[in-house]
């Protein structure tokens, strides 16, 4: 396809030979209604498996995974489709006791204890999460089920209570249960903006991250002649209403169980992105390190223009407003965040790596824009409306990148690596003196070094030279883990008065370095002198 003249030999040509054949692959146009069947099918496979299992588990397919990266999943499905695949099931069954309305954790009292400490910060924000376009009959209604909520999280989880953020997150939650069409009237569907061209089939045949043939493989596995809906000109809504049926009971019907529904996929959303929200905002801190650590990989002049424009200033409220609210912040693309979170709960609501790819791919999409922009213009274009998803194939170009898992729950540092240890322990050790001998500042430069002397107790040791900005990453990852230096020293600040190679300000940020190094030896035990990889603690500074 399009070979240029010299046979395609070349990489860049050799490349954009390969790229066209495989968009021209993915491009297979799948009926929508075919689309809703498979995940209705499903469906029905976890909510068996369930009913089968004592435990409330079962193993979501490959398949499923597979077309979460293919097509969007039907609005009508999505509700059900999130309950399942985040785990909200189990908890709901594991704190709900239908016959005892006393029991402790049942959503009904966790939401009535209004006594919690963080009632009046909740009572701030729930008013001002929805915009006012949005619901415009009923956001008296929803505003109360948005406060009841975040109440009863509150009282669920008093480790982590109540933090700016959350409320967006519960919102994009609540949202998407009751704009549920087979749930609400459509006074509900019209307030939300839902209409019959969202699940369009020219929508959901945009990329695919698989091939024509493993679609239809997978649609014709997961298919069975019972489940497939005989159309012969019936409407699309109907056949939809019948074959949605047995998948929804009565009860499910009734306001206050979706409610609910909403309530525990909430929870289950929050487990496992518990440390966003910890003290220190340690899951946060890890979510920047690895996306700068990511675009440094991919697009090191990116990174560094960033760097020279102080990224740490520039996009610390950018940063808080994606990550802290996935990417569910009122000025963000809902229908591009949805089908985010249709890949993210599907493939794997523990990691939370594919939010790190998407922002990797916005920060590639805009490129050209924000390298002509400046450190005031950068942090407002970022949050806008014009920071978008505009290219139909980022779900093809999600999959393909590949970096190792993150995990933010309550259980995060049981998956991952340990962040101070390598696979051989022979290779660690422990540091007793590390402090800088001496500076240096070449007058063609814009930056000073100083030389860091490290002595082992196996009586190795070692001069290096670092800039200051390579002490200063060090403090943001020690701090991104929890350890802080001993009786509270402080890292010097950045100056924006001095240049960095000014005499009188490293031989300020010597002392003041020297301080903090030696008070961190006191909270960190071992640091390794070979290079750790940068998905652990990244310590190869020394």
């Amino acid at each position: 396809l399009n070979q240029p003249s010299d046979g395609g030999k070349t990489a860049a040509s050799t490349k954009y030979t390969k790229y066209t054949a495989l968009d021209a692959t993915y491009h297979h146009a799948v009926d929508g209604d075919v689309v809703s069947d498979v995940w209705r099918c499903k469906l029905r496979e976890w909510k068996t498996a369930v009913s089968k299992d004592a435990s409330c588990t079962f193993e979501i397919s490959a398949s499923a995974k597979m077309l979460s990266y293919a097509y969007e999943i039907p609005n009508e499905l999505r509700s059900e489709i999130w309950f399942y695949a985040s785990g909200a099931h189990t908890l709901m069954r594991k704190h709900t006791d239908r016959m005892n309305k006393n029991h402790a954790t049942n959503y009904h009292n966790l939401s009535q204890m209004e006594n919690t400490k963080y009632y009046s910060q909740i009572c701030k924000d729930y008013p001002r999460t929805f915009v006012s376009s949005d619901l415009p009959y009923i956001r008296a209604d929803i505003e109360l089920k948005l406060k009841r909520m975040l109440i009863a999280y509150a009282n669920y989880n008093p480790f982590i209570g109540y933090a700016q953020g959350m409320n967006m997150i519960c919102a994009l939650v609540l949202r998407q249960f009751l704009q549920h069409n087979q749930f609400f009237d459509s006074k509900y569907l019209d307030s939300f903006g839902v209409s019959d061209k969202d699940t369009s089939a020219s929508e959901l045949s945009a990329t695919s991250t698989v091939s024509a043939a493993s679609i239809q493989s997978t649609i014709t596995s997961t298919m069975t002649p019972a489940s497939i809906s005989h159309r012969n000109g019936a409407s699309s809504l109907t056949t939809h209403a019948q074959s949605h049926s047995s998948l929804v009971t009565d009860s499910e019907y009734d306001e206050d169980v979706i409610e609910e529904k909403a309530f525990w996929c909430f929870a289950a959303v929050m487990d496992n992105i518990e440390t966003l929200f910890q003290h220190k905002l340690i899951g946060y801190h890890q979510c920047v390190h690895r996306l700068m650590t990511v675009l440094k990989s991919e697009d090191n002049e990116l990174f560094s223009f960033f760097e020279a424009l102080d990224i740490d200033t520039m996009f610390t409220g950018v940063f808080l407003k994606w990550f802290t609210s996935l990417w569910a912040y009122p000025s963000f693309d809902l229908r591009i965040t949805q089908q985010l979170w249709d890949i993210w709960l599907v493939h794997d609501v523990s990691n939370f790596a594919v939010f790190i790819k998407f922002a990797l791919l916005l920060f590639q999409q805009h490129r050209r824009s924000l390298m002509a922009m400046d450190d005031i213009d950068i942090p407002r274009f970022c949050v806008s409306q014009q920071f978008i998803m505009n290219d139909k194939n980022w779900r093809h170009r999600l999959s393909a990148l590949k970096i190792k898992p993150l995990y933010l729950g309550r259980n995060a540092y049981a998956l991952q690596e340990t962040p101070y240890a390598l696979q051989d322990d022979t290779n660690l050790f422990r540091i007793i003196s590390l402090h800088i001998a001496q500076t240096r500042a070449d007058p063609e430069k814009n930056f000073g070094e100083y030389q860091v002397c490290v002595q082992c107790e196996d009586r190795q040791q070692w001069m290096i030279w670092k800039r200051f900005s390579d002490f200063y990453q060090l403090y943001k990852t020690l701090n991104a883990y929890g350890i802080i230096p001993a009786n509270n020293v402080v890292f010097p600040a950045k100056s924006y008065w001095y240049r960095s190679n000014d005499e009188s300000l490293m031989k300020q940020r010597k002392t003041d370095l020297n301080e903090y190094l030696k008070s961190m030896l006191g909270a960190c035990h071992q640091i390794s002198k070979e290079k750790i990889s940068s998905d652990t603690l990244q310590l190869n500074m020394l």
